[in-house]
């Protein structure tokens, strides 16, 4: 079985009591949302009752993880938003689409891999 069945998520947590991390109420994006740290992070923080923004490069991906999280956290508010945080147009339409279509963000988890980039690009 290949990582890319995800055959084992939802993961469950341990060591932190139910209801002790709670987020109602909060919008977080979240960059390299499409696979494995940070498609966890969307799925904690969606139970945990934030909406999500979730970005990454390739919508296929990122469509399907955020499908496997409307599931385990119905009711919340999943977003996606295909972009390169390395290509500061890109950077741009993440803060627009976040104002406009998620209200504002209360949380941002820059998750995603940057490579051979030597210029900070601020995005809020």
């Amino acid at each position: 079985m290949s990582h890319s069945d995800h055959a084992d998520f939802p993961r469950r947590t341990f060591g932190m009591p139910d209801g002790a991390f709670r987020l109602d109420g909060r919008t977080a994006v979240i960059t390299g949302a499409s696979k494995n740290i940070g498609t966890s992070l969307a799925l904690v923080f969606a139970q945990a009752g934030a909406d999500v923004v979730m970005v990454g490069r390739r919508r296929d991906p990122l469509e399907r993880a955020a499908g496997m999280i409307r599931a385990e956290a119905p009711g919340r508010r999943i977003l996606v938003f295909v972009a390169d945080i390395g290509k500061r147009l890109d950077v741009d339409g993440i803060a627009d689409f976040v104002a406009n279509e998620a209200g504002g963000a209360d949380l941002l988890i820059n998750n995603a891999a940057g490579y051979g980039s030597t210029t900070a690009t601020s995005i809020l």
